[in-house]
């Protein structure tokens, strides 16, 4: 008897459990290679000791095209309006079928050269009206 409920208990709880961490995968350089997306860009990561080791890359774009792992998918978004600047704080892409759509908010924390700065921010994925941000570090470069 003891064991069934708490079997129960545990059943319950784990439905009513948000799970997030597993929406947004890793993306390889494989991956953005295939997609031809391995010039200037941006690269993303979960961790902001991205430069040590090799941390799974959440998100790359070239800046027209970004590229990310979504519920298992690899997904491609295209750029909806205007690059980010100092006039427009944030990118949007947007998924082919308009399902998807990742606003890109970032910062540069550090320059280290004239083409290549370090970033962060947050990612704010929406899909069918809710919407799961995700903080995110990484490089910008040309």
């Amino acid at each position: 008897m003891r064991l069934t409920m708490a079997i129960t208990v545990t059943a319950l709880i784990a439905l009513t459990t948000p799970v997030q961490a597993s929406t947004v995968g890793s993306i390889t350089h494989r991956e953005i290679n295939q997609a031809h997306l391995d010039g200037c860009g941006t690269t993303l990561y979960r961790t902001p000791d991205f430069e040590k080791g090799q941390p799974p890359i959440l998100w790359h774009d070239d800046f027209q095209t970004g590229l990310m792992r979504w519920h298992g998918q690899l997904v491609t978004l295209t750029l909806k309006g205007e690059l980010k600047s100092s006039v427009t704080p944030v990118s949007q892409f947007v998924s082919a079928d308009g399902n998807l759509r990742v606003t890109q908010t970032l910062k540069v924390t550090k320059r280290l050269g004239e083409e290549l700065s370090n970033m962060a921010g947050t990612l704010t994925l929406t899909q069918k009206g809710s919407s799961q941000s995700v903080t995110v570090y990484g490089q910008s470069r040309c």
